[in-house]
């Protein structure tokens, strides 16, 4: 009873060291506001709610947590070192417009904090495992025709010509494909895990004026040797697995990323890189690595490590963007094993036309 009585007084000594930080940080960032704290009720690491209440009565809501080698919420084993690559990975997903407004502050190397403002904020937010236990009322609306699949694969492979048919109908249907090939493209590139195979990572969000709700990146692991190498990246895209066992997920996810015919997600993903959502990705990459090199050289907490954290955003930056142009490459150079199939250049070509993804 003692032992537990001394843990958690120790946890309570990093929560408030965790908030003692974050609170500085954020009136320094809206001056003369006042910042509050509120528990947070899941998380595996040690995290809290930050409301900042500005003079005008404006209210913002921020999720802090620390990092995902740092202090855990309900176990006292020892920080890591930060993952610089990790921090970077935040700022890529905010930049793209995948990931919600991210901010970082540190008291050492080990005590670094992540604070993302609330998804939901300026509109409404769903998770995806919402959509998938409300398949009438919040799914339908997501997905649009594609929940007319059949939890088989078998008969979804047979009523293909339907399914397509109906893609090709449903501007809904289509922005939920475009969504889920732009997640998984970019989780392959950056190394992400347990992203869209987990529905409580990643979730929706739709605004008062906007047409479709669009994804939010909420959570991910990190995998940083996953991007030596561009084979892999580009053969597990064309098995539409890989580490990822889409064919075990949601119907409608492993359809388009798992069952669809390969000539049509490549062509789909060729589309995203050259003329869809991940075209600016070249400088989301730079725009990130900016960001997180600022950071690191103005943190004194981090001099000891500044040079081989800057080494290490160098070398990924430099893996991305290389991945980046030799999967473009691949992709247009591929032609499907069938003679009959179309190629992916053209299919794609008929997407950039205006025709169904």
């Amino acid at each position: 009873q003692d032992m537990l009585l001394i843990r958690a007084q120790i946890e309570d000594v990093h929560l408030d060291r965790l908030e003692g930080v974050v609170k500085r940080y954020f009136e320094e960032r809206f001056p003369d506001s006042e910042v509050t704290f509120k528990v947070k009720g899941t998380g595996v690491q040690l995290g809290t709610i930050v409301k900042v209440k500005e003079q005008g009565g404006d209210i913002h809501t921020f999720y802090g947590k620390t990092h995902s080698d740092g202090k855990l919420a309900s176990k006292s084993s020892a920080a890591k070192i930060v993952d610089p690559h990790e921090l970077f990975v935040y700022k890529v997903l905010e930049a793209l417009g995948l990931g919600c407004e991210t901010h970082f502050c540190a008291r050492s190397p080990e005590d670094v904090y992540i604070a993302t403002r609330d998804a939901a904020e300026g509109g409404h937010f769903f998770l995806f495992q919402q959509a998938t236990q409300e398949e009438e009322g919040v799914g339908g609306p997501l997905w649009g025709r594609l929940g007319h699949l059949s939890k088989s694969p078998r008969e979804n492979k047979n009523n293909e010509e339907a399914i397509e048919d109906d893609l090709a109908h449903d501007s809904t249907a289509q922005n939920f494909a475009h969504q889920l090939v732009t997640a998984d493209v970019l989780a392959r590139l950056l190394g992400l895990h347990d992203l869209l195979n987990n529905p409580d990572n990643f979730g929706f969000f739709q605004s008062a004026d906007s047409e479709f709700p669009a994804l939010r990146v909420l959570d991910f692991r990190l995998d940083v040797k996953s991007v030596e190498f561009i084979d892999p990246i580009f053969y597990g895209l064309l098995s539409g697995n890989g580490t990822f066992h889409y064919a075990a997920a949601h119907k409608t996810l492993g359809w388009l990323l798992h069952e669809r015919t390969r000539a049509k997600r490549v062509a789909t993903a060729l589309h995203i890189l050259t003329s869809g959502s991940l075209q600016t990705l070249e400088e989301a990459v730079e725009d990130a690595y900016q960001s997180v090199c600022r950071f690191i050289q103005e943190t004194p907490a981090f001099e000891a490590y500044r040079e081989k954290f800057i080494q290490e955003l160098t070398s990924y930056r430099e893996s991305l963007q290389q991945n980046r142009r030799r999967l473009i490459d691949l992709l247009s150079a591929w032609k499907p094993e069938e003679p009959s199939a179309a190629s992916a250049s053209s299919v794609a070509a008929a997407v950039d036309a205006g025709g169904a993804l």
